[in-house]
């Protein structure tokens, strides 16, 4: 409804807003509704999608971070005790032998096993596992004794790759 009163001002319904010589009317149309909710919407769902993708890539660097530190205390406590061991018992490394099994006597004490254990996928030493059997997975494990010949001093290599055990089917949690 559009009318001219009698001071010369043009009126839209009975609802009118006078700022300088300009008139507005008051309230919004559907369509200024419509539009200003999906503007936000918008804003919204792509605010809410960089946070959950910030998350997430948060979750796979601590699952990166857990597997590092436990491969690195498997890789540390073999190596200090190979080292120093009086013998590499099993096995033989003459002149190359690859097991799942590795046996030392070290300088001080009882004979030590180290064992890649299909269940629960783990490295142990002693029956006793060196990484959280919680969240890793070790596959591929073997340790290979090998001795050149005219060499006294036998090289042991160990060989395992760690996954996360993840649950939840998301991919942010498989490293």
């Amino acid at each position: 409804k559009y009318q001219i009163s009698n001071d010369g001002r043009k009126r839209f319904g009975y609802w009118t807003l006078d700022i300088g010589h300009w008139i507005f009317p008051r309230g919004f149309t559907l369509i200024e509704l419509l539009t200003s909710i999906s503007l936000f919407a918008v804003i919204g769902i792509i605010f809410v999608s960089m946070l959950t993708f910030t998350l997430r890539g948060g979750k796979k660097t601590d699952a990166m971070e857990n597997i590092r530190q436990n491969g690195d205390v498997v890789l540390s406590t073999i190596v200090k005790n190979v080292r120093y061991a009086k013998s590499i018992d099993t096995p033989a490394c003459a002149p190359s032998a690859t097991s799942s099994e590795l046996k030392i006597t070290p300088l001080v004490g009882n004979q030590m096993t180290y064992s890649c254990t299909a269940v629960p996928n783990s490295i142990a030493v002693n029956g006793v596992s060196l990484v959280d059997t919680n969240t890793i997975i070790v596959q591929n494990c073997s340790f290979t004794c090998r001795q050149p010949a005219g060499s006294g001093v036998p090289a042991v290599t160990m060989q395992f790759t760690l996954s996360t055990k993840y649950t939840t089917g998301l991919f942010e949690n498989k490293v």
